[in-house]
């Protein structure tokens, strides 16, 4: 049984409403902390300067972008680095420490004149002569000597850097303009009664405000978490999975989850944000999001893509599962950039038997156009019945995609 269509929305899909790409949100993150004098603005723009510089000692261009989860990972794992087991190995880490904690210049005068106070001179109390001179230590004069060695060899210690300020700065970043927008309502209307449910890799609040806008309910199937730690859904809404968690949600206690409007600032966000080994995030509801996710997507024949790039590998794992598993299904992918990343996944649709290539059980439709633009063709490839023989992804795209540079 072919099931109901389900669709997964990558960033890509926010950006027709104004929000920033990741390369985008990587300047804007940076100048945000720079403008009002955070240390972690200093600190970012280091991280994403090396991040450069070994891209391109890779082959890479030195005026490409970077991406803001790759460079908030390699934030995290700077101000990490004493943790980490290979830090007794790698010796050039050293170089890092001086960044925030910068040796001060050697000071000569001030070493030379607390040098020659350490013995302090007063007359003496001998008896046998008047004359005497007598010599104590100057403790104070040896603590300046201790200082003055100390703030040049060890510098004047780190700023005190937080990586939530990152965070902060994304919520601000990723809240939409508008309550509402015409495209992510002609989803919403459309998936109301004829999609099994959404998945999202998306933190902002975008399918929510213009749901509430057109009176649309929407579940997360979380009611149920803290309870009973099980995800649920309910009749009569939008099933919602937003894998990598969301603006509104707040993570408690390790695990509960606080869904809220308001803004808590007092209170952790529930995000999965960063490189490829922070997707399995083991605190919260999230492995569990990502099971019920798969097991909808098990029960389809039809998966609607949008504005996802084919860089999140966990995601990956489960569209290539998904297809080699079908019999007859189609794949719809709306998106005007797609890179050689997509080969990854594009490469497992045909089925292997005995080490031959079986017949191709997968349609893949590739539209490539913006969300807003495609959505109306790719909702109306989902109402057509999958037909692996109707026109599959063509070899000429398949080398058109191989031609391309992954970002």
């Amino acid at each position: 049984m072919a099931g109901k269509p389900l669709a997964l929305l990558g960033a890509g899909a926010s950006i027709d409403a104004g929000l920033l790409n990741t390369f985008d949100l990587t300047q804007e993150v940076y100048n945000y902390l720079v403008a009002r004098g955070y240390p972690e603005g200093h600190l970012f723009g280091y991280v994403i300067s090396k991040l450069l510089v070994r891209a391109t000692r890779n082959g890479g261009s030195p005026f490409q972008r970077v991406d803001v989860e790759t460079a908030y990972d390699a934030v995290k794992q700077f101000l990490r680095r004493d943790s980490n087991v290979l830090s007794e190995f790698v010796t050039g880490w050293d170089d890092l420490r001086a960044f925030g904690d910068r040796p001060e210049p050697f000071d000569e005068g001030e070493f030379r004149s607390s040098f020659y106070d350490i013995l302090e001179r007063r007359p003496s109390r001998s008896l046998t002569s008047t004359n005497a001179i007598a010599y104590s230590i100057n403790r104070h004069a040896i603590e300046n000597i201790s200082h003055t060695l100390g703030r040049s060899l060890r510098g004047t210690g780190s700023p005190a850097y937080d990586a939530d300020r990152f965070i902060e700065v994304l919520v601000r970043l990723l809240t939409p303009r508008e309550e509402s927008y015409s495209y992510v309502e002609r989803l919403l209307e459309h998936a109301s009664d004829r999609f099994s449910c959404i998945g999202s890799l998306n933190y902002d609040l975008l399918l929510e405000r213009s749901a509430k806008s057109r009176g649309i309910s929407i579940d997360y199937g979380l009611r149920s978490w803290n309870l009973r730690r099980y995800i649920k859904f309910y009749d009569g809404e939008i099933k919602l999975i937003k894998l990598h968690g969301s603006l509104n949600w707040y993570l408690e206690n390790f695990d509960d989850i606080e869904v809220s409007d308001r803004l808590l600032p007092n209170k952790k966000h529930a995000l999965i944000f960063g490189g490829q080994a922070e997707k399995l995030f083991s605190d919260g509801p999230f492995l569990a999001l990502r099971h019920s996710f798969f097991e909808q997507l098990r029960q389809s024949n039809i998966l609607l893509v949008a504005g996802y790039s084919f860089g999140d590998q966990h995601v990956n794992a489960m569209i290539r599962a998904w297809m080699r598993t079908r019999r007859q299904a189609k794949l719809i992918v709306i998106n005007p950039g797609l890179d050689k990343r997509a080969l990854d996944v594009f490469a497992h649709r045909q089925r292997v038997s005995s080490g031959e290539a079986a017949k191709a059980h997968v349609e893949i439709r590739l539209i490539e156009e913006p969300f807003a633009e495609g959505l109306n063709e790719a909702l109306h490839e989902c109402m057509i019945s999958a037909d692996p023989t109707r026109s599959p992804l063509t070899s000429e795209v398949l080398e058109r995609l191989s031609s391309r540079d992954a970002p």
